[in-house]
């Protein structure tokens, strides 16, 4: 039965930490060339349960697309100062439109990540409420 409780416990302190990242990612959010992470969770060999594996950052999609077309455009259009000026005005359109797709996606994707770290962390509490009615009931009968 203690099993039962260290399996649950090392999974409540597992996805505390994954949603103390996911509170860190939301508040930096806005925080220019923030790279948001995420939590990776594997098999606890010692206790059982969960725990977290690493802590990955996420790379920005799109974000070296966008260099490599910046150098083509400077490239290609360095003889031409005008039309230079053009493809770079419409480059920073395009890494306006960019950023604010990005930042769209990011927040939903955390708000996502935080309810499933949630449910988890709901259910294993209840395996700690279970634990605790059966010992109580278990004391219960002893005395």
């Amino acid at each position: 039965m203690a099993l039962i409780l260290s399996s649950a416990v090392s999974a409540l302190d597992s996805f505390g930490v994954g949603m103390r990242v996911i509170t860190h990612n939301v508040a930096n959010i806005s925080t220019e060339g923030f790279r948001s992470s995420r939590a990776r969770y594997g098999d606890n060999p010692d206790y059982g349960g969960v725990r977290v594996e690493e802590i990955r950052r996420i790379p920005i999609v799109g974000r070296q697309d966008t260099e490599m077309a910046r150098m083509r455009v400077s490239a290609r259009d360095a003889v031409e100062a005008a039309a230079e000026v053009a493809a770079q005005n419409r480059l920073e359109e395009y890494r306006a439109i960019e950023a604010k797709a990005a930042d769209d996606l990011q927040i939903e994707r955390e708000l996502t990540e935080a309810i499933i770290t949630e449910r988890a962390y709901e259910a294993n509490m209840t395996m700690v409420r279970v634990y605790d009615d059966m010992l109580g009931t278990l004391i219960d009968i002893a005395v």
